[in-house]
């Protein structure tokens, strides 16, 4: 019988994490949407009965076909299989549902989701989450070929022809192992209070229908009505694990588009400034100008010797011996007196 809770145990360990990987598909999908808004946009007086040179009149209106149409189904594809493999779990009023019956078809189920629905979205996030599905999907199939179950799987009482654990007596044996272990904890049944108050704190709807579920069992146990207080302790759980569920996805997509919000990478080139010096000139001197001297005085690079002036050497000569003549004239008035004029004359 230990046997038989521990594969129970485990079965319930494994479809958590399943839907755990479900989530955060949910999330995926929630994150890329954010990036992809459908728009609602209609057209009607701007469309005719007659062909345009912008498209045939009958496609007036194709983006609306581009985003609530069949083919804007990839948009929504993570979240659509999110929200499936979420409510696989729990499927509460889809109770019609009765998928999956054992970890073969859940297997399937999240390698599936892991090709179409993961690794196409969000980058490196859709390959974490689906690298990680395909493991569990590889999990599942080794859990199916030792009778693992989940409380869902029990309830639908599905077998499979792979199952090595014994087929439906098996399923009978976990069945009455779940029984026994509700049995015996009639006086000890737990109200999951503090959860129930922590759930709350993530989506506050669900978690104040877990703390009044909770509520119940205590007064359903101080009346001594053990058979209600285990029926509230099971809706507390069912509360919690909703609210807990609802909180990872809203605050998860809240924080992942915060966070990359506006982020845009740097371009990968080396700085230049599309010429050769790297400083918005045509030369390699890094000055500026036109020029090879670095003097970033836009001549044309000249020799130390003509002065460093942008001009010939000759024409240096002629405005040095003018220069000179000038001089010696102010010299010889500075010599006679007239120190004033002498320097009309010079300037």
């Amino acid at each position: 019988m230990a046997r038989r809770s521990g594969a129970l145990q485990f079965g319930n360990l494994l479809g958590l994490m399943g839907l755990g990987s479900s989530l955060f598909t949910i999330i995926i999908g929630i994150v890329y949407l954010s990036k992809h808004l459908p728009k609602m946009t209609l057209h009607f007086n701007s469309c005719s009965f007659e062909n345009t040179e912008d498209g045939m009149w009958v496609d007036c209106n194709s983006d609306w076909q581009g985003n609530w149409g069949f083919r804007s189904f990839p948009k929504y594809t993570p979240l659509i299989f999110g929200v499936v493999g979420a409510v696989l779990h729990r499927p509460v009023m889809l109770q019609v549902m009765g998928f999956p019956r054992n970890f073969l078809q859940y297997g399937v189920f999240l390698i599936i989701s892991a090709v179409f629905a993961n690794f196409a979205y969000c980058g490196k996030l859709g390959i974490i989450n689906g690298t990680l599905q395909i493991v569990l999907g590889v999990l599942c199939f080794i859990g199916q070929t030792q009778g693992l179950k989940t409380d869902r799987m029990l309830e639908l009482e599905g077998a499979s022809p792979i199952d090595c654990g014994g087929g439906q007596d098996e399923d009978d044996d976990l069945k009455k192992s779940r029984d026994l272990s509700e049995e015996s904890d009639d006086e000890e049944i737990k109200d999951h209070m503090p959860l129930a108050v922590l759930s709350a704190f993530f989506f506050p709807p669900t978690g104040i229908a877990a703390i009044v579920s909770a509520c119940n069992v205590k007064s359903s146990k101080k009346k001594g009505k053990l058979e209600a207080a285990r029926a509230s302790r099971t809706n507390a759980i069912k509360w919690m694990q909703f609210s807990f569920a609802a909180g990872v996805v809203l605050i998860g997509s809240a924080a992942i588009i915060g966070v990359t919000a506006g982020r845009v990478a740097k371009s990968e080139d080396d700085g230049d400034d599309g010429d050769d010096g790297d400083d918005g000139d045509d030369g390699t001197d890094g000055d500026g100008d036109d020029g090879t001297d670095g003097d970033g005085d836009g001549d044309d690079g000249d020799s130390a010797k003509d002065g460093d002036d942008g001009d010939s050497a000759g024409a240096d000569t002629t405005a040095d011996a003018g220069d000179d003549a000038k001089a010696a004239t102010a010299w010889r008035l500075c010599r006679r007196g007239d120190v004033t004029e002498g320097l009309a004359v010079y300037d």
